[in-house]
């Protein structure tokens, strides 16, 4: 009866794949059980030999009942881990390219190749990444040549925009800043306009003439005297 108990778990637990094999041997050892217990007319100590013998294939039977379990919970748990690798996969893939789209395109710029994008917003009237552009020179390159002409054409970005104050204060500090620049004349001459903008005739007029005053022979001269000349 226990072996036949043992059949039906057997049936009930594993696959086919696993279940064939085990059945056979099973019939094989049950079968020669039984064929030896059917035997009648047996003496005492034939009996208790036969006893013994079944009592040894069970417990074979209960040690292949457990090998076979772990060897099912192996088999189920590869077919498992077969079937999530590939989503799994996706999704760190998804992820690689999801830290990739966010990379930079360029970690470093050089100093002329920042001014030059700086340069180019503002060409295209990208006053806001213009301006954000050139910050970004000055932060990082306050020293260079071309600090001068980033700090001044970040003013025009203010002054295309009409923010007229905040374009004087950055034309003047173009001059205090960098008094030996080569952009010292027009940011003189274009804070001059900034305040002819905002109605400043008087803070206009100092400009101007100390454009003409300091800066003579440069190309902003002549037209600071003009803008004189229209002022009176």
């Amino acid at each position: 009866m226990r072996n036949k108990s043992f059949l039906k778990v057997f049936t009930q637990d594993f696959k086919p794949g696993i279940l064939i094999p085990i059945v056979l041997v099973l019939f094989f050892i049950t079968g020669c059980a039984s064929k030896n217990s059917s035997k009648t007319n047996q003496s005492p100590v034939e009996l208790k030999l036969i006893d013994e013998r079944m009592t040894a294939v069970e417990e074979k039977i209960d040690k292949l009942y457990s090998r076979l379990s772990i060897i099912q919970f192996m088999v189920d748990n590869h077919e498992q881990m077969i079937k999530v690798t590939p989503s799994s996969e996706k999704t760190s893939e998804d992820k690689n390219l999801s830290v990739e789209s966010l990379k930079p395109e360029e970690t470093y710029l050089s100093p002329q190749k920042l001014y030059s994008r700086g340069i180019d917003f503002l060409k295209k009237k990208d006053y806001q990444n213009a301006i954000k552009t050139f910050d970004e020179f000055l932060d990082k390159y306050p020293n260079e040549t071309l600090a001068d002409n980033a700090l001044y054409w970040k003013g025009e970005s203010f002054y295309a925009q009409s923010y007229y104050d905040k374009s004087a204060e950055i034309f003047e500090l173009v001059t205090t800043t960098y008094p030996d620049g080569t952009k010292c004349p027009d940011a003189m001459l274009k804070a001059g306009y900034s305040y002819l903008k905002l109605g400043n005739n008087k803070k206009a007029k100092e400009s101007l003439q100390k454009v003409i005053k300091t800066w003579p022979f440069s190309n902003a001269a002549p037209k600071a005297q003009a803008k004189l000349k229209e002022i009176l």
